[in-house]
Order: structure tokens, then sequence, then C-alpha cells
């Protein structure tokens, strides 16, 4: 590990530790400090966190346990499809983040805050002389709280009368958004927002919200994944089955198309095709190994409907696994012609899905197609350290001026 680097500290806030969002922002983390950068992660108590050097926990009083299950329920329940952020409660108070951060040297990167934090307390931190850096991994903060806004274009125009509410609260995201438009302009000097991926950074500049923001397109990293070590993968020359891992841990996802990966798989059992489909969850809950998951698959299969930079593709790149996924949001421009498989988004249905899976058995792919993966994959993301740094020291630096 490099000497310290005393200059800033970067603390990353997130309301898990698994999850999409919680894990770039530990993989950034460790690699921060693996260079030398002092980083720290913290995320919400829970007994499955088990938190490793340079990370922490934030406690929670019941009372703040209770409003956060009250906020998850109300938040689940108005709506089936993506998920909102309407409520979301302060389990961190900003006497707590003044404790543990100086205004003066400490960059604040939020991730994910859902019941951890708002949209209101970071720009109020920001208010505060903090640098607070977002990361988009998805779309909440240039809306009215859906975390996907499909085909709605109302996050232009400050997201009224919102499509995927019931008329008695289809109003709320536009109170919202408004509260958060008057917010923004007063400190944003003091707030930047990262875009892992071209799509969603083309998304915040075209929203009402986040067009007049500091936004920096920088992929996430992966970290400590480098380590992951070699793996014996089953190859293509399989003749029996063809193997499609599914990485999603919930599987009833509407926006990762887990209704349609259970009925494919209930289609390949009853008709006895050459097909299989295995769940990352399950392989961890029967081993508690990931490598276990990516050496029995040939392909990850990622059918969402609405996404943004998926950490588990950028997986499967390092891996050298091809990877059949949806051709939308961030997604599409992680693809490579030729080694992966795109879908179009009018195409996730059964039918179509069930034929192109079985034709893709017979799908060989060249050693050219391998490397111009991992050369489109490494251009893409390997200065996503240096561009943190970069911002990091940016931010700094206006502090003295």
């Amino acid at each position: 590990m490099n000497s310290r680097n005393l200059d800033f500290k970067v603390i990353h806030f997130s309301t898990g530790h698994a999850g999409g969002a919680g894990l770039a922002a530990r993989r950034l983390s460790w690699e921060l400090n693996n260079a030398g950068i002092f980083s720290t992660f913290y995320a919400l108590e829970k007994t499955e966190y088990k938190p490793e050097e340079n990370e922490s926990i934030i406690s929670r009083t019941n009372r703040v346990r209770i409003l956060s299950g009250i906020s998850t329920l109300l938040n689940n329940w108005i709506s089936n499809e993506s998920f909102f952020s309407l409520f979301s409660i302060n389990s961190i108070t900003n006497k707590t983040v003044l404790k543990i951060a100086n205004p003066n040297n400490t960059i604040l990167h939020f991730h994910n805050w859902f019941n951890l934090s708002s949209q209101r307390n970071i720009l109020k931190l920001a208010s505060k002389g903090y640098q607070v850096v977002v990361t988009m991994h998805d779309q909440r903060f240039m809306t009215g709280g859906c975390h996907y806004a499909f085909s709605c274009n109302g996050l232009h125009s400050g997201c009224k009368k919102c499509p995927q509410l019931s008329s008695f609260i289809d109003w709320a995201p536009s109170i919202s958004n408004g509260f958060i438009s008057k917010k923004l302009p007063k400190v944003n000097k003091n707030i930047t927002f990262i875009a892992p991926s071209e799509w969603i950074m083309t998304e915040a500049r075209n929203s009402n919200l986040l067009k007049a923001q500091n936004i920096r397109f920088i992929p996430n990293t992966l970290g400590n994944f480098i380590n992951f070590g070699s793996i014996e993968q089953n190859s293509q020359s399989r003749k029996d089955k063809t193997i499609f891992g599914v990485a999603s841990m919930d599987t009833n996802s509407y926006i990762k198309g887990g209704d349609l990966t259970n009925k494919l798989a209930k289609i390949a059992k009853e008709k006895k095709l050459p097909l299989e489909f295995l769940l990352m969850k399950d392989v961890i809950r029967e081993t508690n190994s990931y490598k276990k998951f990516w050496g029995q698959i040939d392909y990850l299969f990622v059918p969402s409907r609405a996404d943004n930079s998926p950490n588990v593709i950028h997986e499967a790149k390092k891996l050298g696994i091809p990877v059949i996924a949806s051709k939308i949001g961030g997604i599409s421009e992680l693809l490579t012609e030729e080694f992966d498989f795109g879908i179009d988004i009018e195409d996730l249905n059964l039918d179509y899905l069930i034929n192109m899976l079985v034709d893709v058995r017979n799908n060989k792919i060249s050693e050219i197609n391998r490397k111009l993966m991992t050369l489109n994959f490494s251009n893409y993301v390997s200065k996503s350290l240096q561009q943190h740094v970069q911002l990091y020291r940016e931010l700094i630096a206006l502090k003295s001026n």
C-alpha cells in the first residue's frame, strides 16, 4: 500500500453494504485506500454486515428503525414497478457527520441514501460547507423520487402527475422535485454528481433538476474484485446444457426481469430443453462463494427492463464471460458485438427469449472477439480510480480559493 495522502479524506455513505450501490461504494473505498487515499465506508448496521478495514457502521435507535420500516412499506406500496423514495428517514444526523468529518478536508460521497439520509439533508450538508459527491446509481436525484423513469419524460418538466402512481398521490413527486429545484442552485458549487454510465449522464443533463449541475462521467471501479483470483470456468464446450447465470439477488424484481427468468426456467424444464438457469443467491446460500457461481455459468443473463451500469456485467467482463442482456440504459454501452448478445426491449417476451437462448447454444466466440471485448472494457473502466481522485482534488482545491 502507498503512503497515506493527507491532503483530504473521503467518506462513502450507502444505506446497505451489499447491492449495486453498496458494492460499488465499498470497492471504490478499497481502491482509494490501496492507492494511499484515506477513505472510509459507512453503511447501516445489519447482522450480515461485517465491516472490514476502513469500514464502519451507522447504528440506529429503535425509534429510527421503526420509522425506517414504515418508510420502506410506504415506498413499496405506492408502486409495483420502479421503486420510489418519496419518503426517507435520516438515520445519520448532521451533528454526527460533523463529528466524523471536517468540512475543510473531507469529501462526503453518497451512493445510496434511502433511510440513511435524504435529498434535503444532503443539500443541507452542502450548505454547511462540505464538498458533496453523489454517484447516480439510479435516477432518483433527477426525478421526484422514482429510481427509474422508464419511458416517462416527466423528469424534463418537473415530474407533474406521475404515471407510475395512483391519482391520489401522483402529485407528490412534483412537490419533492420543486423543493429540490429551489435548493440546488444555492449549493451547486458544493455538490457534484457522478454518472457511472454515459446514458445516465445524458438523462441527468436533460433533466429539469440537474441540467445546470456539475456532472462527471466516471464508471464504477471493480476495486478488490481484481483479487478475485482465477476460476475454473465451465466452458461452452459442454454438450448437455448451457448454463445462464442470474445475478440479481431479488429474483422477483420487475425491473430486473425476475418474472421472465422464473417463467423461462419453468418452460425449459417442462420442455426438457438443454437450458439451465443458475441463481447467484442460491449458490451463495449453499456455498457462500461467488467464485462457485462464476465458475459454473456459460453466460450472464440480465433481462432488465431498466438499469444503469450493473456491477455484475462489469464482473463478467473482467472474467471473460459473455453477457446476454437488455439493450437499455447503461447496459448497451457495455456490450460488445460478436461477443455479447443484446436484446431489444420490445423482445423481452417468453417466445423470443426461449428461442434466442436455444440458438445461443450454437454460438462460437472467436479469440479475436474475446480480445476485442477485453480491450473495449479496459478502455471503458481503466481510468475510474484516477478520475475519482482527480475530482476529489479539484473539489478540495476549491476550499482554499
